[in-house]
């Protein structure tokens, strides 16, 4: 998973992308790539292990965007359209993809944050270019009610973070304003009413920021804080109507990370250092209930701190998409936090500004990102991990 915000009012639905009509075939269910078990003998024929397509060749897309995958193993993802900003919504309906106009918001840029309820309604937060508004959207049935959460913010490189309590949909957000050098956080009720608070605004805050909720739905945000002597990621959580800092990892001001928490309310941060001629992939890792961060090197190689998303698997575990800069090269780490592989996904062709990581019930890891060359979306979809022996 990555890590960003969220909107409301009627929108249409205006369908986009291919020249049919606006949908596009999914993966080829006969390589093992339905919503059921992949069969021992199928599987993709890369070395990478991964299958990869481009969603819409007629589409072009922005650089940020979000994914996420719903009790049925069916994607959704949130983008925004490369030219004019307009906030898209794709996912498959009946083995195509099918590609919605959520708002024709401007802010190609501009950051994008997707969430599911229970009920497989998507709940998107992003920024509008024009008015540096913050805007939430929701989509119950077939119609969209749309937001604003926030005013008057810089919406400038700033990072959104959504996630939505499924049983309720209420939702939440952690976002930076990267003007004011603030961390925001607001949520709802599963209304279109938000209350606002401020998490940080007495340093110097990048415009990194993550969000996640607890077991208990209690909220977690990571971010990142440089300069005033200060060069680290902080973990901040919520007491009763106060933000604290309960964790920090050093040397790290959020330049590139994303983070998750496990049932247990153990929280993994994948991340690059922010400074200096290290560029290595770590992974911290910081246990319930302890106070110090067990770290491992996931990739010492120069350049591959970027375009980093974190997410936990089914089976327990923990995979990070990220991307070699110098190479062009998309990368996957797989493993635990004593010890992670990794394997290229896609050689020495694509430039990814963000990849968006996530599981289905297999544990088999769905990474979405924009290949910067064409401005086409990418889906790569790889195997379930071998079961313990």
């Amino acid at each position: 998973m990555n890590q960003r915000a969220l909107l409301c009012l009627v929108l249409s639905l205006a369908a986009c992308g291919g020249g049919d009509g606006g949908v596009l075939p999914v993966l080829d269910q006969d390589a093992g790539f339905d919503s059921g078990p992949v069969p021992e003998d199928a599987g993709p024929p890369d070395p990478s292990g991964f299958m990869v397509q481009t969603v819409d060749a007629e589409l072009e897309i922005a650089s940020l965007l979000d994914l996420a995958i719903d009790a049925n193993d069916i994607e959704h993802i949130a983008c925004r359209r490369q030219n004019s900003g307009a906030v898209l919504y794709v996912r498959p309906v009946s083995g195509l993809y099918v590609v919605e106009e959520v708002e024709g918001v401007s802010g190609a840029g501009l950051d994008v944050s997707l969430a599911l309820d229970n009920a497989v309604s998507p709940h998107i937060a992003y920024w509008d270019g024009d008015t540096h508004t913050l805007r939430y959207a929701h989509k119950s049935g077939s119609a969209w009610s749309l937001a604003t959460i926030d005013t008057l913010r810089s919406s400038d490189s700033a990072e959104i973070s959504l996630e939505v309590v499924p049983a309720s949909g209420h939702a939440a957000v952690a976002y930076s304003d990267a003007m004011n050098h603030e961390v925001l956080f607001a949520e709802n009720d599963g209304s279109l009413d938000w209350t606002l608070s401020v998490i940080d605004d007495a340093r110097s805050n990048t415009p990194s920021v993550g969000l996640q909720l607890s077991a208990d739905a209690d909220p977690f945000v990571m971010h990142g804080v440089r300069g005033l002597g200060i060069d680290a990621a902080f973990l901040a959580q919520r007491n009763v109507e106060t933000w604290q800092d309960i964790a920090s990892i050093p040397d790290n001001g959020g330049a590139s990370m994303s983070f998750a928490m496990n049932g247990a309310g153990d929280v993994f941060v994948a991340y690059a250092i922010a400074s200096g001629s290290d560029d290595a992939l770590r992974l911290a890792t910081l246990r319930h209930g302890e106070t110090s961060w067990s770290t491992l090197v996931v990739d010492d190689e120069t350049f591959v701190g970027t375009a980093i998303s974190l997410a936990i698997a089914p089976s327990g575990e923990i995979g990070i998409a990220y991307y070699d800069w110098q190479q062009s090269d998309l990368y996957y780490a797989h493993g635990s936090p004593t010890s992670m592989d990794h394997v290229r996904i896609e050689s020495a062709r694509h430039q990814v500004f963000r990849s968006s990581l996530a599981f289905d019930s297999f544990s088999r890891p769905h990474i979405a990102y924009r290949d910067a060359f064409t401005n086409h979306l990418r889906i790569a979809v790889g195997r379930a991990p071998a079961p313990a022996q």
